[in-house]
Order: C-alpha cells, then structure tokens, then sequence
C-alpha cells in the first residue's frame, strides 16, 4: 500500500513537472510590456518581461504570501483566548 501510494505521487510529480515544463517551452518566447500607473506612482519597464516567467512569478508571490498569512493567523490563534474553546464568554454558539 505505501508503494502504491509512493508512484502515484512520483507520477503526479512527474506529470505536474512535465506541464509545466511544456507550458514554458511552448510560450517562452511571448513577452508582455508591464507598467501600473496608479494616481500617485507610475513605472514602465524598459525590458519586456516573458510570460512564463510572470505566470510563475506570480504563483510563487501568491503562494509565500499565502504561507506568511497562515503563518501569522496560526500564531494569532495559538495566542488567543477564543481559539482553543477556553472562553469565558456566556455564548451559547461556544
């Protein structure tokens, strides 16, 4: 059982890697201006940045802002009286 587990993982892995690697040879070559122009700020890079690479990018970004967030809202529950049912509250929903 722990085998069988172990090469479906190994081939969701390796598929997962295969697409993506696919997805960057295929569109690699594409690239995109970037600018923001806020009311207050605005910036265009000189360079076209190329598609895979932004995609990527923004995974990556979104993901460790992702794991901060949890990080730090796991922290908070650690510290708060509410988290772990210990309430002092006269709350029939507790």
């Amino acid at each position: 059982m722990k085998h069988a587990r172990l090469i479906f993982w190994v081939v969701v892995l390796l598929l997962g890697a295969g697409l993506l690697t696919l997805f960057i040879v295929q569109n690699f070559e594409r690239t995109t201006d970037l600018s923001i122009n806020l009311y207050f700020f605005h910036r265009h890079l000189a360079e076209p940045v190329s598609v895979p690479l932004l995609v990527i990018g923004t995974f990556v970004g979104g993901g460790l802002v992702g794991l901060i967030a949890g990080l730090l809202l796991r922290g908070r529950k650690r510290g708060s009286a509410l988290a772990g049912g210990d309430s002092d509250l006269d709350d029939a929903w507790a």
